[in-house]
């Protein structure tokens, strides 16, 4: 399509849903630490804000992740049949 204001052609309406896609797979792989003078850390890229935390807090949300991680046994895994489909054991 054609656009008479600056005679250059508009993209389509799936050109443009392909751009979208492109920069969303951009931007949703970028993530970033910075260490500012202070010595906090900022956390870029989860979202609109960043994350900001002094090494304390951050040791204490690793130490909270790990205890907070479920454990989990081979038992409470499904098993995969040949055909590729999961089954559950009887426990």
């Amino acid at each position: 399509m054609l656009d008479r204001r600056n005679s250059k052609a508009t993209p389509s309406y799936e050109e443009l849903l392909a751009q979208i896609e492109a920069l969303k797979a951009q931007v949703a792989h970028k993530s970033t630490l910075k260490v500012a003078k202070s010595g906090g850390v900022s956390l870029y890229g989860l979202g609109r804000y960043p994350i900001t935390m002094y090494q304390a807090q951050w040791l204490k949300v690793l130490a909270m992740s790990v205890q907070r991680r479920p454990r989990r046994s081979s038992r409470s895994l499904p098993r995969v049949e040949a055909s590729g489909t999961a089954a559950h054991s009887s426990l």
